[in-house]
Order: structure tokens, then C-alpha cells, then sequence
């Protein structure tokens, strides 16, 4: 395994259901919980979304997402396939 790829922290998910820890809680919003395994899940998908619709290594991306765990898994799924994704906050009070 390259440098790079261990350094990946998209892989910080692969490492907790490797070691066991897949159906311990990952994140909570609200009433949801979602699982290490879950969100591995999650973000597996998103990198493989993110690939279909074209975006490449080292290209960045816009997420406009809330504070819900549709953000952690698109976060770690871009930055699965190498891509820097770029968070913008969705409410802005002021």
C-alpha cells in the first residue's frame, strides 16, 4: 500500500470495521444513528457517485450539505477517490 493511501483519512472507517468496532455508533443526528459499517457503506457509495459523474483526483468540489450524516459520508467519499472537497455552510444567520 502506498504512503499516500495509508495517510488517506477516508480509510480511518475501513480501520474501525477491520478492528471490530462496524456496529459501533459512528455519528448521531437526532433520532438517526448510523454505524462505523454504515458509514463506510455511506461513503463507499458517494465515492462511487463522485466517480460516475466524472470528478478526478485532486479536483475540488463544493458540499452544500446540512448537519447530517449525508455530509460525513460525502466528505470521506471524495477524499476516498482523492478529491478535495470543500464545505460551505447551508445556514449563514447574520
Amino acid at each position: 500500500m502506498s504512503e499516500a493511501r495509508r495517510r488517506n483519512i477516508s480509510l480511518f472507517l475501513d480501520h474501525q470495521v477491520e478492528q471490530g468496532r462496524g456496529d459501533h455508533t459512528a455519528v448521531i443526528c437526532g433520532d438517526e444513528r448510523v454505524t462505523y459499517g454504515g458509514l463506510l457503506a455511506r461513503s463507499c457509495r458517494a465515492a462511487a457517485a463522485l466517480r460516475d459523474i466524472g470528478i478526478h483526483r485532486e479536483e475540488r468540489i463544493l458540499l452544500l450539505l446540512d448537519d447530517t450524516p449525508a455530509f460525513p459520508a460525502v466528505f470521506l467519499g471524495a477524499i476516498r477517490i482523492g478529491a478535495v472537497p470543500v464545505p460551505v455552510p447551508v445556514n449563514c444567520d447574520g
